[in-house]
């Protein structure tokens, strides 16, 4: 190395840039030479850039000696000496970009070229514009003790890393540095990054990720002080995650590979081990392994399923992948695993899409979710098109940007997508418009039927679940005890085998609770059951005293009926119960064409098969089957088909809901044998009762989540206005059922003539006629268990048979 003994030559480097270190604790408006300043300021800007690109005088004279590289060694003569300079940063960021990629984003912003890349600059300058606000505050006793509510930060700080790395001139650059350091500086001095008692939340993790990318981008810009600073703040809080992922608990970090904690946790550890890993390479090496090893089992459970769903709904499954995306990027960057070849990530888009209603502004209201997407979804439509090359995903993602505008869904996450949104487009793929005519598609092992007829929104669709608790490959493996799935960890999931939900032209006439607390089979369309003996109430009393008013718990629900198992508590489950239960569903049957949609499914095994009459042993339930039958027609008349049959006395009752928005407070009417639910838009759609007659109805509100329902209502709902979202609800019962029983309902828009005539019932199902207007149909639907009778009945190996034709005389 080229100073060794030349004494004289390191004392006058040191000396000439020590003058400048006295420039220091300046005042800078951004990281490199400002241009109104005087002569001899610009050079005191010049020596502090240069300075602190190269971590101060030890840095400077380290790559003097000789040329630091990417993996943290030392060698001479590899890169320019003004790396910088050069559009290449000194330190090369190890996440994302290598300089020559970086330098030729920051031309393009600068020729607006990028549409993205200048999204994720407006979000960082609008950070910066709005600091006092959008900065974590200076006193961290000012933030919220709320689980959930710290993880703002964390997003923000992963934005405006990003905005940072892709502006295009030096002043826009030091604003954004400095808004940076600030978020650093003052999370570092938090010591901690969750509220008191949430130890266990994702606060950190945001957190942390953010923090990781940060540091990482920031890098050259930054002095050997605040490298160490943060660079330790930012080992240590990565070391606290994966000492969590080897232990027991919580186990959602650790073996609930299915979930989206797993994979958020180990995304943000994998970013802090990528970016530390020159400073601490045993201890980094440690955290990749854990993390690559996660991976794998992730994506094998993944695989497993091969339809591209997620049994935690669209929200939650978008929340995950906002984990889940960029650790598959980054692992297969960085030549560590590569993952893209697998059958589940290659079906995704599928569940994306007929995963959401048309219009593409609401996703369905199986699983738990607040009825939007939980991140995203462009950066992720983004991902999945660069794999694909298809086109669709790509003209959603568009539509939904054009639609929707830079916030959506709702202003969250504030610009943690942008990031990944901008690496992730790739222009050598045509956006390709959806399919006008919609169509049909069925995720067998979330065991959901999604139907639509396009994708405006005014289109109908209807969606149809019975599935196993986390899908049937996962549930397959939990039952047979399979190591990989010690604990389920289905806690998003719902007891909703045998809902629906139905928005006929658009309008959201049947759909389920959404995010439930506690969770309830009366809240997703399906049964609930009455034996003829006193029950135990299915919720603790401990749980009724804590939270509510026993007088008015059936605001909440009606503790005393037979659910589906696994309900009533906090989350679904516990696994322990399911699996004790041993939940097994038949499975999903259905077809579609020419604007006709049929599912049908038996679900008598997602019920408990014995229950515990107060003061005795168990004894049977009594269910022994359950099958519903679902039949849309092309004049939007849907027909709900169900058969129950009980060894011993049972109230039935079948429930039909709507959910309530800000803007719509919907309420059910009875008149003669239907109900009414009136619509937005002046509409109103029917349930009229076919078969049998006398059935008891009833209407009413009921709490979806119990963390809402605060202030005068917190003990027992007072004042329903002051409850957002509340479900209301068509209850229909037979007082006392025995043997075997059919019953049908005839869905339709108030005002559209239809009438069932000539019923049937027979052993093998239903036959009967139906005219709408002027087409008369002819039906069969087989309901039987016996699939030879049905088959003999029907005359095909299917379960329904449908006839139109013209009306005599019509």
């Amino acid at each position: 190395m080229f100073l060794r003994g030349r004494p004289w030559m390191l004392a006058a480097a040191t000396a000439g840039f020590l003058l400048a270190c006295s420039a220091r604790d300046r005042p800078q408006a951004s990281d490199s030479p400002g241009s109104g300043a005087t002569p001899v300021i610009q050079v005191w800007q010049t020596a502090v850039a240069v300075l602190d690109a190269f971590g101060g005088p030890a840095g400077l004279l380290e790559r003097i000696a000789g040329v630091q590289q990417e993996d943290g060694s030392v060698a001479p003569g590899r890169r320019p000496f003004f790396a910088e300079a050069a559009g290449i940063p000194a330190w090369p960021a190890r996440l994302y970009f290598n300089g020559a990629e970086l330098n030729a984003i920051r031309q393009a912003v600068a020729a607006e070229a990028s549409p993205n890349a200048r999204r994720l600059l407006d979000f960082g300058l609008k950070m910066e514009r709005e600091r006092g606000r959008t900065l974590p505050p200076v006193d961290e006793g000012t933030l919220s003790r709320t689980a959930g509510s710290w993880r703002v930060h964390g997003d923000r700080l992963l934005g405006v890393a990003g905005a940072y790395m892709v502006a295009d001139d030096a002043d826009t650059r030091g604003a954004l540095r400095d808004w940076c350091l600030a978020s650093m500086t003052r999370l570092t001095d938090y010591g901690r990054w969750a509220p008191r008692g949430t130890l266990r939340s994702l606060d950190p993790v945001h957190i942390l990720l953010g923090f990781a990318v940060a540091y990482d981008f920031l890098y050259p810009s930054l002095n050997e002080t605040q490298r160490i600073k943060f660079g330790e703040e930012l080992r240590s809080h990565a070391e606290a995650e994966f000492v969590a992922t080897q232990q027991r608990s919580p186990a959602t970090w650790v073996r609930g590979y299915a979930g989206n904690h797993n994979v958020l946790h180990h995304n943000a550890l994998l970013h802090a081990a990528l970016t530390l890993q020159p400073r601490y390479p045993e201890q980094t090496a440690r955290w990749l392994e854990q993390v690559v090893v996660n991976t794998e089992r992730v994506m094998e459970l993944r695989a497993m399923r091969g339809d591209g769903a997620d049994h935690e709904g669209v929200m939650y499954a978008t929340y995950a992948d906002h984990g889940l995306f960029p650790t598959l990027h980054l692992l297969a960057r960085h030549g560590i695993a590569d993952h893209f070849d697998n059958p589940w990530l290659q079906q995704h888009f599928t569940f994306l899409l007929f995963g959401s209603r048309p219009g593409l502004e609401s996703v369905l209201d199986f699983s738990d979710g607040h009825g939007s997407f939980g991140h995203g979804p462009q950066h992720l439509l983004r991902f999945l098109d660069a794999l694909m090359h298809d086109g669709r995903p790509s003209w959603v993602a568009d539509f939904l940007r054009d639609r929707f505008g830079r916030e959506f869904p709702f202003g969250k996450p504030e610009g943690a997508t942008l990031l990944h949104e901008f690496l992730w487009t790739d222009p050598s793929v045509e956006p390709r418009p959806l399919q006008a005519g919609g169509g049909l598609a069925v995720f067998h092992d979330w065991g959901v039927a999604a139907f639509t007829r396009g994708w405006g929104p005014e289109a109908t669709s209807i969606a149809f679940r019975s599935g196993e608790p986390g899908g049937r490959a996962l549930w397959g493996l939990a039952r047979a005890g399979d190591a990989r799935v010690p604990s389920p960890r289905i806690s998003h999931a719902h007891p909703d085998a045998g809902g629906f939900s139905f928005h006929p032209g658009g309008s959201p006439f049947v759909s389920g609770g959404g995010y439930q607390k506690p969770k309830r089979t009366a809240l997703n369309n399906s049964y609930t059951f009455t034996p003829a003996f006193p029950l135990e109430a299915r919720v603790g009393d401990h749980r009724i005293d804590r939270f509510w008013d026993r007088d008015r718990i059936n605001d909440v629900g009606r503790p005393q009926e037979i659910g589906q198992s696994g309900e009533w508590g906090t989350w679904f489950g516990p696994p322990e119960e399911l699996l004790r239960h041993g939940v097994a569903l038949g499975p999903l049957e259905t077809t579609a064409d020419n604007g006709v949609f049929f599912a049908s499914a038996e679900f008598a095994g997602a019920y408990p098969p014995s229950i515990r009459p107060r003061g005795q042993a168990p004894v049977s339930f009594g269910l022994q089957s359950l099958r519903r039958s679902l039949l849309l027609l092309p004049e939007d008349v849907l027909i709900v088909a169900d058969r129950v049959r009980c060894s011993e006395r049972l109230a039935v009752h079948c429930w039909f809901r709507s959910r309530s928005t800000a803007d719509y407070r919907p309420h059910w009417r009875l008149i003669d044998a239907s109900a009414i639910l009136p619509q937005p838009l002046g509409r109103a759609h029917q349930l009229d009762v076919i078969y049998p007659t006398g059935l008891k109805r009833e209407v009413g509100r009921e709490v979806v989540n119990i963390e809402e329902a605060r202030g005068s209502n917190r003990r027992g709902v007072r004042d329903w206005d002051r409850v957002l979202h509340y479900s209301t609800y068509l209850r229909i019962s037979h007082p006392g059922q025995t043997g075997d029983q059919h019953y049908l309902y005839l869905l339709r828009p108030a005002g559209r003539a239809a009438k069932v005539s000539e019923l049937q019932v027979h052993d093998a199902g239903l036959s009967f006629q139906l005219l709408i207007e002027k087409s008369l149909y002819q039906i069969k639907i087989g309901t039987s268990e016996d699939t030879e009778a049905v088959a003999r009945w029907i005359g095909g190996p299917d379960r329904l048979s449908l006839l139109r034709a013209a009306p005599s005389g019509g």
